[in-house]
C-alpha cells in the first residue's frame, strides 16, 4: 500500500467516496436532503494551501483517503492552528 497526495485526477473517485459517507450517514441524520449534495469542494480542496488530501493505493487502486485543513486556533486556545 502507498500513501501519497491527492492529485486532481482522483477526484472522481474522492467524489465517490464522499457520496459513500452520505450515504452511510443518511440514516442516522433526518435532517439530509435526500437528493445528492456534497459536503465539501473537494476540487478546491485539491488546490488549497491550508489544505491537504491524501489517498491510499493498493496495486494502483484507491483504496481510501483522509483530509486535514489548517484552521485558526480561538482567543481562547493555547495554540495559533490546528488541523481538522
Amino acid at each position: 500500500m502507498q500513501i501519497r497526495k491527492a492529485r486532481l485526477e482522483d477526484l472522481e473517485v474522492l467524489l465517490q467516496f464522499e457520496q459513500g459517507i452520505i450515504e452511510a450517514e443518511r440514516p442516522f441524520d433526518p435532517s439530509m436532503k435526500t437528493e445528492r449534495f456534497h459536503y465539501y469542494d473537494i476540487k478546491a480542496m485539491l488546490n488549497r494551501d491550508d489544505c491537504i488530501i491524501v489517498v491510499a493505493e493498493n496495486k494502483g487502486t484507491i483504496i481510501g483517503s483522509g483530509s486535514a485543513r489548517v484552521l485558526n486556533g480561538k482567543p481562547y486556545n493555547n495554540y495559533n492552528a490546528y488541523a481538522f
